[in-house]
């Protein structure tokens, strides 16, 4: 995967910079100004257009979804990485995806005050998420064709990007190529002309301070949260402002360390027979004696906070869900290195269920419930874990496990 070029200006001086689409925490070099970026719903981008009058140009909404897909069905969980765009509105002439455009040109950031006009997605992401997982998972269904009992998709990157097209007549033109792709009749002349008129949607720049104590925020340029080192907090960004972001961290001695961020979630589940870590036991079949205490002890479902390969994200929430992390934890920060947060709690939280498969010892039993599983999510902090660097691995001493440092996704 690639991620795809952003133009931009800086807000402040007016420099022209070029961010990756996954870049969050800006940094001019000209004039050294700090911002985090952040939009108003999802991230929006345009492909340029340069050879034709902007007032004429139409902008068709496609989304764009990078991240890992999961789907359970009769035999296996399958999973892979999935780097896509499909059309976002019911013009079925238009072409169904981008392709390869989004990665030749260069985007821009959709300015709601353009003179162009831009229609509105008219299909949402959620309901297009079982048109385009099935067209995803098509190539593995038909080798080994079956029911699904479950289908999730865990987005590091969810936007919508502005295709741009102008009309002759009833000819409806590619406005970066200038030629031809497809003839209008009177149905979708009419769609044309209701464009979106809200444009509530601009992206908002925020200074990275501190709301706190005015000390300047740190983390990495793909980092959904930062945090202030001054005061010990962590934020995160929503509405076009900081909040803070409840966390904590296993404490450790040992500054030879990079800590991992992990979100620890509390969550009501109905299908399952699953209240209290004696439940979980069971669930797992856990070798261990059953503790009269554990009747009692809530379940704490946990997920990779950042990017990963699907096997190993996987493997991890399994191995910390049935670990169960009990030991004192610190609201303060570690003075060693933090690993970028680049999975919201959100996002991971529908991996709940993947997890819940992958651990069922009675897969059999367990996989045709899966579709009738209720999920709430009650709560969710951010914990950081230590892991020892040792040449390819990270190590997680205490839970006796360890990740290949090219496992993780940029």
């Amino acid at each position: 995967m690639k991620n795809l070029l952003v133009e931009h200006q800086c807000p402040q001086c007016g420099a022209p910079v070029t961010i990756e689409e996954t870049d969050r925490l800006f940094s001019c070099k000209y004039c050294r100004v700090r911002l985090y970026i952040t939009p108003e719903d999802y991230y929006r981008y345009c492909l340029p257009v340069t050879s034709h009058p902007v007032e004429e140009i139409i902008f068709i909404p496609y989304w764009r979804f990078r991240g890992m897909s999961f789907q359970v069905d009769s035999s296996a969980i399958k999973y892979r990485v999935v780097d896509t765009s499909f059309l976002a509105t019911d013009h079925t002439f238009l072409p169904a995806s981008l392709g390869m455009r989004t990665q030749a040109l260069t985007l821009r950031f959709a300015d709601p005050g353009t003179k162009a006009t831009f229609l509105s997605p008219r299909i949402s992401f959620q309901d297009a998420i079982p048109r385009f997982g099935a067209s995803i998972h098509e190539t593995e269904n038909a080798v080994s064709p079956g029911r699904y009992f479950l289908r999730t998709f865990i987005g590091d990157t969810v936007s919508i990007i502005y295709f741009p097209i102008y009309l002759k007549g009833s000819a409806v033109y590619d406005a970066i190529l200038n030629r031809p792709i497809a003839r209008l009749d009177a149905r979708d002349t009419d769609n044309f002309s209701r464009p979106d008129r809200k444009r509530d949607w601009a992206v908002h720049f925020i200074s990275a301070q501190c709301p706190d104590c005015g000390w300047d925020l740190t983390g990495g340029r793909q980092s959904l949260s930062l945090v202030c080192k001054n005061c010990d907090t962590a934020w995160q960004a929503s509405q076009g402002r900081f909040r803070k972001l409840p966390y904590s961290a296993v404490p450790w001695k040992d500054k030879k360390v990079v800590f991992l961020p992990f979100w620890r979630m509390e969550a009501q589940i109905s299908g399952l027979d699953l209240h209290s870590y004696a439940d979980l036991v069971r669930f797992v079949n856990l070798p261990r004696a059953m503790k009269k205490e554990w009747e009692k002890t809530e379940i704490f479902f946990w997920a990779p906070a950042f990017r990963l390969q699907p096997k190993m994200f996987l493997k991890l929430a399994k191995q910390m869900t049935i670990f169960q992390p009990s030991e004192a934890l610190e609201e303060s920060l570690p003075a060693s290195t933090l690993h970028p947060v680049s999975l919201d709690s959100k996002e991971v939280f529908d991996s709940i269920p993947v997890t819940l498969a992958h651990m069922a010892v009675k897969k059999e039993k367990i996989f045709p419930l899966l579709p009738d599983v209720g999920m709430k999510l009650k709560n969710a902090v951010l914990v950081y874990i230590p892991f020892t660097v040792r040449g390819n691995e990270f190590i997680q001493t205490q839970m006796q496990f360890s990740i290949q440092r090219n496992a993780l996704r940029e």
